[in-house]
């Protein structure tokens, strides 16, 4: 495991680079690690998985991590395409590992 990796199709290498390093600086700021993504998106998998049981909800921490992973994603994509005439393509990812893209 290593770096986040960024997938906006039709992005140049230097937009890209431009909105990991914003997303990292989001999750930075609000004290998240690629690591911490890891484990809420698997608690929310997990509970997904199970049905949604309400014992089974993923704790609040999860659950903030989880938000917080939502807005770095909506930065990376905004920092990627600031320049752009027209709206982020679809198809557009934020991994949180380089090894959750294969």
């Amino acid at each position: 495991m290593s770096g986040m990796v960024l997938i906006v199709p039709g992005a140049t290498d230097e937009e890209l680079q431009a909105g990991l390093e914003a997303a990292k600086l989001f999750l930075e700021i609000h004290g998240v690690t690629p690591m911490d993504v890891a484990a809420a998106e698997y608690a929310h998998e997990c509970w997904d998985d199970g049905g949604f049981e309400e014992d089974e909800e993923p704790s609040a921490d999860a659950q903030r991590v989880s938000r917080i992973w939502g807005q770095a994603q909506t930065v990376a994509v905004d920092t990627t395409c600031a320049s752009w005439r027209r709206l982020p393509p679809h198809g557009w990812q934020l991994y949180p590992f380089d090894d959750a893209a294969d």
